[in-house]
């Protein structure tokens, strides 16, 4: 374990409290040695870190945002089970804690999902303050058509919108970790809501493999992506209103 180790600790004063304030696979690994540790559903997350709220004080809330995971198909003969778009909507609140105050999960083809994205976007704009909408980012090519359309979608209608590259494979794990550990650490609440055993349902069984019929990782993208984009104080690229001169006719 890390006290099989004096000289470091000695050399290191801080090093022990270092470990022990990681999530449970790191402290399991480097503090006491179990190298056989792995990211289990029921290691990553659990819901019972998370207390579940009536309501939020709305004079306590710094800033909101509201993150999507994008998906655009319907269940098929050849594709039974499609991923599905998830927006997480996400507050922080002036002590530093956070609550997820709602989940939206919905299965449509690509037109429907910029229109109900759209929608939701200018209801949340309407009821919240300091609030901000992220949408992914594939960082190949591709993802710069898909990031143009929106922006102008957006600009179309005067609303201003963020981009986040999205991430894949093994680095859905580390981009999930953050918001696991502080949740884990008793900094995260979460508003009562029908959502709620479906969203519980996938933080908990997700451990980092890909996404299958049974196992679905769309909630955990959006909610990662949602704390991180929080969390950090860098600014995001925004595309609003302003950046297009856009034709008479609109």
């Amino acid at each position: 374990t890390c006290r099989d180790n004096p000289p470091l600790l000695e050399a290191n004063p801080t090093y022990e409290a270092t470990l022990l304030s990681l999530g449970r696979i790191e402290q399991e690994r480097l503090y006491w040695g179990n190298w056989e540790a792995r990211q289990e559903s029921s290691g990553l997350f659990k819901q019972s870190w998370t207390p579940i709220i009536d309501r939020i004080d709305e004079s306590q809330v710094e800033r909101r945002v509201r993150a999507w995971d994008i998906a655009g198909s319907l269940p098929s003969e050849s594709n039974p089970y499609p991923d599905f778009t998830v927006g997480v909507l996400l507050a922080k609140m002036r002590d530093g804690t956070y609550v997820v105050e709602d989940m939206i999960r919905f299965q449509q083809r690509a037109g429907e999902v910029e229109n109900t994205i759209m929608q939701i976007t200018q209801k949340d704009r309407e009821y919240y303050s300091n609030y901000r909408c992220v949408l992914p980012q594939d960082p190949a090519a591709a993802g710069k058509i898909v990031r143009s359309h929106y922006s102008k979608l957006f600009a179309s209608h005067g609303i201003p919108v963020y981009f986040n590259k999205t991430v894949s494979g093994s680095s859905k794990v580390k981009n999930f970790e953050p918001f696991a550990a502080t949740a884990e650490n008793g900094l995260v609440s979460v508003l009562k809501g029908e959502w709620n055993t479906q969203f519980f349902k996938e933080l908990e069984q997700f451990d980092g493999t890909r996404s299958s019929s049974s196992r679905k990782d769309d909630i955990v993208d959006a909610t990662a992506t949602a704390f991180n984009v929080m969390s950090t104080k860098k600014e995001l690229p925004k595309i609003g209103a302003s950046a297009f001169q856009l034709p008479s006719i609109f």
